[in-house]
């Protein structure tokens, strides 16, 4: 009867495999622990006993454990024997099963058994051959369907020397489950079920090519269940999977046609493939390809610098942001020349490529490159002449490149570390450079950097743990380069700092505390001050790459004056042509200085409280811009500064901002529009125009870069560019739906691309206190990749079909504050829907719903692979029904001001998934579940996590709310 109310996890180390103990482990009755859901058992690896007396005691030690049938996570690490105890298959809510370190492990339980098993990790049992210990596959089906452990979504199978296959036999073709795989150093596997549902990550190494290209040729996989629910969405095998690595596979020569099919796949990792000699065609069919890494493909190379694949390049150049080359002996003596079409990309990495001597010149085509990183490339030579135009790029890593490193040696460098610091420096007048390799700097050490290198141009203090940078930090006038990275208390800079006149560089990368930079702050907007900001000379400071300008917003001046001091002052304050940053805070003038048409460079503008600002410039001029951001320009009604549309449009096309990556329009109460006059037909995207599709006379005018757009607080905003490649995030709050369902609409973007989906890469969709949504159309079913689904605050909206029915990725919905909803919601006719939802959705939210009653809508019950519940503020809600046993799956339930909630229905008690339940301001159900005494404290005592807050002013409520759930038990052998 000892500790039979254990719960949460128990941890059992030090296990012996001599026979006299198993009885003693026995004794502990593991089985009666029904509350428990994690067990670890690890038994002695240094125990010295006979081989063969100690398997049968790892095999009786280990039948002696049996835990109770509720348990959910188990792992055996270390034991001997070999095979398992039979008592497994009895555990058939076990969700994760982990074997580590089994060396003489043969055969495992069948594996049928387990229904709701999610993770399986098998690592180093080196004499396993086969997982599953029936004889053929027939008998590990569900049903009469070819489908395995349905609920396994991770998969790892490491260091497994001899394992061949999942059966022993084969009698039919192979079948399928669903799974994120990693297969790692098992050489002789090359039948497996296959995993065409796969998402996240898929790693080979060390392993057979053969399962995955399986996989990629299957055709339509379970299409009956498929079309009834999607009935206009064909399965695509791995058509979600997100990042691929194939490393030592020794059987892949080329990438098959079926690699079409990845259309989600964003990072490729190949390594060690000695036997693959192209990428091509299949490599141009991944449309979402972001990071591409090679290395260690001999026959590679050749592909590489040849000139016939100039096309791959430029298809890449679409979307390839990072590109790694390592050990690839082809490439002789320049790289690619194809890479210089990689325009967007952003990171370069070149890794142990021996031959290579020389960057080449067209380098300076690479216009977005930020990162350049060289390593062990000790024939390289030296960098061209073009490498000074790349204004983008801000870190340059170089390593065992000897030959390279001597051209790039700074003039009088020096490097010290340890304590002798200070005393070093009061010698060293002429230093130039000073590179920090200590981790530790005293105040002396900068009290003597300061007092006595008064020439330094270049102080590199990374990892040195200062936690305040000292005022006298401006005497060092002929600083240049100052590198304060990864400085993680660092939490301000002085003010002192803007007074290093030569500064070109200063480096603060993962500074993670750092909360504020110096800034041109509290400017007047007296007139008579204007002059003294021109001679601050911002125009002559070529290097200077971010400005922020901002106002005392606090000044006392006439109206009429002070918007005329506003913008004089700004006027005054012009900055470089090469700035890329540029925000402007409290500015108070009507309008905008003309300088700003020069900036041609600009890459984020900001424009935060101008109150009285009516016109922007024209954004025109702005082709490197990628973020813009308008927040509480009260008087603003348009955003373009231009009369009509044709002004801004990029040559002949239909495209604006051409490198707008983010935009964000907040609390602007009086915009109406992009421009003021439209010259040309482009209903598309008119708030008046008629829904039908035939109107379309002509392409819309869209943003094509544009990958997050937030709308907040903009209610007169209906007419604005279209945004069809949008990915990420989308957020509607207080605005207009026309805009985003005349996106919807779309029609082709490119005569190229005919089949072009707008918005099919969206992950992420807010809509809140949206008034002209009545109904999700049907053109919802471009939204392929959404996954998280938020509606709040619509007050017309009345249907979420048939649209929702179209979104195959959905995992997470939350439905607030949308009162004609409800009756949809509660209706036993939109069964179908949640039946369709039951697919993907894992976390389901409601939330201010009047028209939910009395009890949860009946449809839920059939998402049986729900993992989260929320039910927030629904004050007629009584009853949780007793269908609530049919969420197998569901993990948390939380409950949240629903103050007739009365009880909990039987039904409670059998969810074994159930681990956390959160219940808040709900009195009447609060009551119930009272620890020990309340009615219902039974029907939930077996959650491992409880949070129960009572009413605050009744103390006697908050007695006993809180459970011990975990519990580590160790050096359990016994040792009498």
């Amino acid at each position: 009867m000892g500790l039979n109310n254990l719960r949460g996890e128990l941890e059992v180390i030090n296990l012996s495999c001599e026979k006299n103990v198993a009885v003693e482990y026995e004794k502990a009755k593991l089985k009666d622990k029904q509350y428990l859901r994690s067990l670890t058992l690890e038994w002695d690896s240094e125990a010295e006993i006979d081989e063969t007396e100690a398997i049968v005691g790892y095999e009786m030690s280990l039948e002696g454990l049996q835990p109770h049938q509720n348990i959910q996570n188990l792992r055996l690490t270390n034991y001997g024997g070999v095979k398992l105890s039979t008592w497994l298959s009895s555990l058939t809510n076990l969700v994760k099963l982990t074997l580590k370190d089994c060396s003489k492990c043969e055969y495992l339980v069948p594996l049928n058994q387990f229904k709701c098993l999610k993770h399986l990790t098998l690592v180093r049992l080196i004499c396993l051959e086969y997982i599953s210990n029936t004889n053929n596959v027939s008998e590990d089906l569900v049903g009469s369907t070819t489908t395995l452990l349905p609920s396994l979504e991770t998969l790892e199978l490491l260091d497994l020397p001899n394992l061949k296959g999942w059966w022993r036999e084969i009698e039919v073709d192979h079948s399928c489950f669903d799974a994120n795989a990693n297969a790692n150093d098992c050489p002789k596997l090359t039948c497996m079920p296959l995993y065409p549902r796969l998402e996240g990550e898929l790693e080979l190494r060390k392993t057979s090519w053969k399962p995955l290209e399986e996989t990629l040729r299957m055709g339509l996989m379970m299409s009956s269940n498929v079309e009834s629910v999607f009935p206009t969405t064909p399965f695509s095998p791995l058509s979600k999977l997100e990042r691929l690595f194939l490393i030592d596979i020794d059987d892949l020569e080329c990438l098959p046609d079926s690699f079409k099919s990845l259309a989600c796949l964003s990072r490729f990792h190949i390594d060690g493939c000695p036997k693959l000699k192209d990428l091509c065609p299949v490599i141009l069919h991944l449309s979402s390809l972001r990071h591409l890494w090679i290395s260690r493909c001999e026959r590679l190379g050749d592909m590489l610098i040849s000139e016939d694949y100039d096309s791959m390049w430029r298809a890449l150049n679409v979307t390839l942001q990072s590109l790694g080359l390592c050990k690839l002996p082809n490439i002789v003596t320049v790289l690619p020349m194809g890479i210089q079409h990689l325009t967007i990309l952003q990171q370069l990495e070149i890794y142990k490529c021996d031959s290579l001597t020389t960057i080449s010149e067209w380098i300076n085509n690479l216009k977005s490159l930020k990162s350049l990183w060289l390593y062990d490339c000790p024939n390289l030579t030296s960098f061209p002449e073009g490498i000074r135009s790349l204004t983008t790029l801000n870190l340059l890593y170089i390593k065992h490149c000897p030959m390279l490193l001597k051209r790039c040696k700074r003039n009088t460098d020096v490097a010290y570390s340890g304590s002798e610091l200070s005393a070093s420096l009061a010698h060293a007048k002429n230093i130039r450079t000073f590179l920090s390799i200590s981790k530790s700097k005293e105040e002396s050490f900068f009290d003597a950097i300061t007092s006595n290198c008064k020439v330094i141009r270049c102080l590199d203090l990374n990892r040195s743990s200062m936690k305040l940078l000292p005022n006298s930090i401006d005497k060092l006038k002929h600083l240049r380069y100052l590198d304060l990275s990864r400085n993680f208390d660092l939490k301000s800079l002085p003010n002192s700092i803007t007074n290093l006149v030569n500064l070109q560089t200063l480096k603060l990368n993962y500074c993670s505390n750092l909360r504020e930079l110096p800034r041109v702050i509290n400017l007047s907007c007296e007139k008579n001050v204007a002059v003294e900001y021109e001679k601050a000379k911002l125009k002559d400071k070529q290097y200077l790459r971010s400005l922020t300008l901002e106002w005392d917003s606090e000044a006392k001046i006439d109206e009429t004056e002070a918007i005329v001091g506003y913008e004089m002052s700004l006027e005054g304050l012009q900055p470089h042509q090469n700035i890329q940053n540029l925000m402007l805070t409290n500015y108070g003038g009507v309008k905008l200085s003309g300088w700003l048409l020069s900036l041609t460079n600009l890459v984020e503008l900001t424009l935060k409280d101008c109150a009285k600002c009516e016109y922007l410039v024209p954004l025109n001029q702005f082709k490197c811009l990628k973020h813009l951001k308008l927040e509480r320009l009260i008087c603003l009604e348009y955003i373009s500064n231009t009369n009509s549309v044709s002004e801004d449009l990029v040559g002949s096309t239909t495209t604006l901002l051409p490198s707008l990556e983010t935009l964000e329009l907040l609390d602007l109460p009086n915009l109406k529009g992009w421009w003021r006059e439209i010259e040309v037909d482009h209903s598309c995207f008119d708030a008046n125009a008629n829904a039908n599709e035939d109107n379309h006379t002509s392409l819309p005018y869209y943003l094509p870069s544009l990958s997050k757009l937030t709308i907040r607080d903009c209610p007169k905003l209906t007419c604005m560019p279209l945004y069809p490649r949008l990915e990420g995030k989308l957020q509607l709050n207080k605005t207009s739906w026309k805009p985003l369902e005349e996106t919807l609409r779309m029609r082709m973007m490119y005569l190229t691309t005919p089949s072009f989906s707008p918005l099919s890469k969206l992950e992420r969709l807010y809509l809140t206190d949206i008034d002209d949504l009545e109904c999700l159309p049907d053109s919802f079913k471009s939204l392929a990749c959404l996954s998280r689904f938020h509606i709040d605050g619509c007050p017309k909206l009345k249907d979420l079909c048939p649209g929702i029915l179209h979104l195959s990725s959905l995992r997470r919905l939350w439905i607030s504050r949308c009162e004609r909803l409800g009756d949809m919601l509660i209706s036993d006719d939109y069964d179908s829907m949640w039946q369709a939802l039951n697919v993907t959705l894992q976390s389901l939210g409601l939330c201010k719903l009047p028209n939910i009653v009395t009890v949860l809508p009946r449809g839920i019950q059939h998402l049986t692979s729900l993992q989260q519940l929320e039910v927030f503020k629904c004050d007629s809600l009584t009853t949780i029904p007793e269908w609530i046993n049919n969420l197998k799956s569901l993990k948390s339930l939380w409950l949240y001001d629903c103050p007739n909630l009365t009880s909990f229905p039987e039904g409670i008690r059998s969810l074994t998934t159930l681990n956390l339940l959160y219940i808040d301001s709900c009195p009447m159900l609060l009551k119930r579940c009272k620890r020990n005494t309340g009615e219902d404290w039974d029907k939930i005592s077996h959650i491992e996590d409880l949070t129960l807050i009572p009413d605050a002013n009744k103390e006697e409520e908050n007695e006993g709310c809180n459970l011990l759930n975990k519990f580590r038990l160790r050096n359990t052998r016994n040792e009498g």
